[in-house]
């Protein structure tokens, strides 16, 4: 028997090489299981991704040994693994680790052996003191010396395998009222008394000492048990009733095959109760013994949804993202493994969980972004998805207030089968809009960033005890940092783009690379002093409505302020704590605040001048969804302010008509031959010389001149220095895959890297 094998680590081959099965692992080894292997006289992981019976190959080594006891990777995710390389051209080694999370992953250690000390110099007998010695950092100076060595076979290179484990903690959990005098074992025991198992570590954080825990072991109000990690994901209690389904809602539902794979697209105006739907799938799923994988976007978004789901749920949910721990993450997998998981909820990285018995996979906001990795390998989640539920044969829905041009214009064309919901679920209607043109603002000398309308409506709102949503997409304090003398303005030596400036923390921030620098008082250009703050940001907008409503409690939201602390943020708000928020599209979507009764939205106009062909498209979306935040319980108001009134943007958002932006927008895409009448593809080249990465890209453009394709560029890529690069442009338009299915090789073939992004 012959193992096809992809070599872990050697990124530059991207192909499988065939390797013997030794007789006694026949009978084990499976496709999807990791193997040791002699590979350029040097031990190697390798995934095995086909058996057969012979090898077009004369003169095969043998696996050296077997890892895993069985598959890590199913035939499924094997073969996306296969469409990620054919489809993102991504190598074999980055699409495999797409499906395989890190934490499952081995961790290489290279140990160096000494078979003759004797023949050794001084220095390397001084630092390899054992017979098996770490491969240490100060070894690195000698290499050449070593490298003889091992030649001599006089030392020899072992590689050690390591995998993440749970290890063993301390649990703990509520058992009995006891009466007891203690204060702090009393704050112990009110604090279990709601809780799953919760850690000592835990504990010991919130302030209860070992001997409290002790204590309160003793006098039986509590009980210990030492097992495996366990993920304490804090939940918020939000004490949801569930309604029942109102008849569109109903009718949504039913429409849904949960035997047949097919793509629905729940279409329904902000608050109509999508999530309700969805929450009722899963419900009717899980009880015949079928499995749920839920997408969000946000992990502000998380927070809201996982409570509902931890109320109806219980311990059948598990939440994936970036914020657990290694050992978190494979308690999870551990979980979901031994079928104690029914649903998980996360972003884009929790539809590849090792479900055996999937019934549905949901997304949620399916118009996001943030459900395309842009890191190599490239990928779009919702894609992804699709293959999956047809390989295993179940639905997809795609949930969405504003869905994608692509989604709704396939929803209309019957690729996808259209869910739609028409009103609020509450029955309240949806929020009457005002437009405010900044223009007469100016004219009328109000130079504020907050319009007279909005601050009129703001006070209003505060006198009827409701909560204020001020949105503005930008962080910081402002854009930019200007000298009044030469105009200088302060950018990133990296990337040339305006720093922005953030009170709070007195530094200069490039939002790309992440460059920081001290607040400047001197231009650096002429050394005047006259610097002068532009622009807008969540910082500078706070500390105007500070002035302006020194009596409110405002609470700023954005991914500065609010860091991991999500659920506590959610919590403030929801708990009425705050009467005004100042936040980013963090909390743009989905989030459900039932005293918000007034949204006013800064700058509603920005995206509109982004320089790409879906600009429109994503503003509209944006300010439909922080629009859909007001009013949930009572009728509220949305304040755009806007330099563009008459754009269809904002007339249409300001209507909450859907519809009609949709018509609007389908007419310009068909004329210019944008998506979805044709796919298009952006290849970036980038290199530290401006000219080299010119030269490269139209290089790469002569290449493509044979392909069935429309080919737009080089262009300046819209961060054209980025990280000390500089990047050009490509774009291609075409019909189908097979336009431009050589694509891969004519990228394998060139000798400078190309980053490829459906968009």
């Amino acid at each position: 028997m012959v193992c096809e094998v992809i070599i872990d680590k050697t990124k530059g081959l991207n192909r499988t090489f065939d390797y013997l099965v030794p007789k006694e692992l026949e009978e084990i080894i499976k496709v999807g299981m990791r193997v040791v292997v002699d590979f350029n006289n040097r031990e190697k992981l390798g995934l095995v991704l086909k058996l057969k019976e012979e090898s077009s190959f004369k003169e095969l080594k043998t696996v050296i040994s077997l890892i895993d006891l069985e598959p890590i990777v199913s035939n499924d995710m094997l073969k996306l693994v296969f469409y990620l390389e054919k489809h993102y051209f991504a190598t074999l080694e980055d699409a495999i680790s797409v499906v395989i999370p890190s934490v499952l992953k081995y961790k290489t250690e290279t140990i160096i052996k000494v078979n003759d000390r004797t023949k050794l110099s001084s220095k390397l007998n001084e630092l390899l003191t054992k017979e098996l010695n770490e491969y240490k950092k100060e070894l690195r100076i000698y290499q050449k010396e070593i490298n003889e060595a091992i030649k001599l076979n006089y030392l020899e290179l072992i590689n050690k395998y390591k995998k993440t484990k749970l290890g063993v903690i301390k649990y703990y959990k509520y058992l009995n009222n006891i009466v007891v005098k203690g204060k702090k074992i009393n704050e112990l025991l009110n604090y279990l008394k709601d809780k799953y198992y919760v850690s000592i570590k835990t504990l010991n954080e919130l302030g209860f000492s070992n001997q409290v825990i002790n204590r309160c072991l003793s006098l039986g109000g509590i009980r210990e048990l030492k097992k495996e990690v366990i993920v304490e994901n804090t939940y918020l209690n939000l004490n949801y009733e569930l309604p029942t389904l109102n008849e569109e809602q109903e009718k949504a539902l039913n429409k849904i095959d949960i035997n047949n794979y097919k793509t629905y697209l729940l279409y329904g105006v902000t608050g109509s109760g999508k999530t309700l739907v969805y929450l009722k799938l899963i419900e009717k799923l899980i009880k015949e013994g079928k499995e749920a994988i839920v997408l969000v976007p946000e992990i502000m978004l998380t927070s809201q949804i996982a409570a509902l789901f931890k109320q109806i749920f219980k311990e059948s949910l598990a939440l994936i993202h970036s914020k657990l721990t290694e050992r978190e993450k494979l308690s999870v997998y551990e979980r979901i493994k031994k079928g104690e998981v029914k649903i998980v909820l996360g972003p884009r990285s929790a539809l590849f969980v090792p479900f055996n018995n999937l019934g549905v996979i949901i997304i949620d906001e399916e118009q996001e972004k943030s459900y395309i990795q842009e890191q190599n390998p490239t990928y779009d989640a919702r894609v992804l998805a699709a293959e999956l539920a047809k390989m295993q044969n179940i639905p997809l829905l795609l949930v969405s207030a504003t869905p994608r041009i692509i989604s709704f214009y396939k929803a209309l064309n019957k690729e996808y089968e259209l869910l739609t919901l028409t009103k609020r679920a509450t029955l309240v209607n949806m929020p009457k809009s005002i437009v405010v043109d900044m223009r007469e603002e100016l004219k009328n000398k109000n130079v504020s960033t907050i319009s007279n309308a909005l601050q009129e409506e703001i006070k209003n709102t505060l006198e009827n005890n409701k909560q204020v949503i001020i949105f503005i997409n930008k962080r910081g304090y402002a854009s930019a940092v200007m000298c009044r003398d030469c105009g200088h303005i302060i950018t990133c030596p990296n990337c040339s783009l305006p720093l922005t400036y953030h009170r709070n923390r007195t530094k200069l921030i490039c939002h790309l690379c992440g460059h920081e620098e001290e607040q400047i008082n001197i231009c650096p250009q002429c050394g005047s002093r006259k610097i002068r703050y532009v622009g807008l940001g969540t910082e500078k907008i706070t500390a105007d409505l500070v002035r302006l409503f020194p009596k409110a409690r405002i609470l700023r939201v954005d991914s500065d302020s609010v860091g991991n602390d999500y659920n506590y943020y959610y919590q403030k708000i929801n708990n009425n704590e705050v009467d005004i928020i100042v936040g980013t599209q963090m909390l743009a979507k989905g989030l459900d605040f039932k005293d918000v009764a007034l949204v006013g939205i800064i700058n509603a106009d920005t995206g509109l001048y982004y320089p790409t062909y879906d600009a429109y498209e994503n503003n509209f979306m944006l300010l439909e969804q922080v629009s859909g935040r007001s009013g949930r319980k009572d009728e509220g108001k949305v304040v755009f302010q806007t330099y563009n009134p008459d754009n269809y943007v904002i007339k249409y958002a300001s209507n909450n008509n859907y519809l009609a932006f949709y018509n609007e927008e389908i007419k310009k895409r068909k004329l210019l031959d944008n998506p979805p009448f044709k796919q298009l593809l952006k290849l970036t080249v980038s290199d530290v010389l401006d000219t080299k990465a010119l030269m490269n890209a139209n290089i790469l453009i002569d290449k493509l001149k044979n392909l069935n394709i429309t080919i737009l560029g080089p262009s300046e890529a819209i961060y054209f220095k980025n990280n000390n690069k500089y990047n050009y442009d490509i774009y291609i338009k075409f019909i189908d895959f097979s336009d431009i299915s050589y694509l891969n090789q004519i990228i394998k073939d060139l000798d400078f890297y190309v980053k490829i992004n459906y968009l």
